[in-house]
């Protein structure tokens, strides 16, 4: 019984010194590139360091200046140029909204729109009584009956 349990725990240990001794004996050659041959080569001792000129850099203006751009401003107020949003649904009115049971209509400038249609741009979110919703990408504003 003890011849048995001394191979038994000696048996692993010879496994790893076999193990050691074969994966010593053989010999793997590297397969690289000659590009990675080169990155494998390269020392920083060899390398020479070339000294450049240095470089001329024109003043750099003041980040905090005082002084007034020369850019000609428009003589015409911005509000004259650019209507806000809430200026386009002030030209938008409602003349006429018709809801009979799942059926809703209204005239707005003119034009039929049912809920989900656009007009100018803007879509007719919803309509209620007295009321309808219009949608921008930027904006939404409720337009009442006139």
């Amino acid at each position: 019984m003890d011849k048995k349990l001394a191979i038994i725990s000696a048996a692993p240990l010879i496994a790893i010194v076999l193990g050691v001794v074969i994966s010593s004996s053989a010999k793997f050659k590297p397969f690289l590139s000659p590009v990675e041959k080169q990155i494998l080569a390269f020392s920083h001792q060899k390398t020479k360091i070339v000294h450049r000129q240095p470089v001329l850099v024109p003043s750099l203006a003041n980040p905090i200046s005082h002084e007034v751009p020369k850019v000609a401003f428009p003589k015409v107020p911005l509000d004259k140029i650019a209507l806000p949003p809430e200026a386009k649904a002030e030209e938008k009115k409602v003349s006429l909204i018709l809801i009979n049971g799942g059926r809703k209509i209204a005239i707005i400038n003119g034009i039929i729109v049912n809920e989900g249609d656009s007009i100018d741009s803007m879509r007719v979110e919803k309509i209620e009584k007295g009321r309808v919703l219009l949608k921008d990408r930027m904006w939404a504003k409720w337009i009442k009956i006139e």
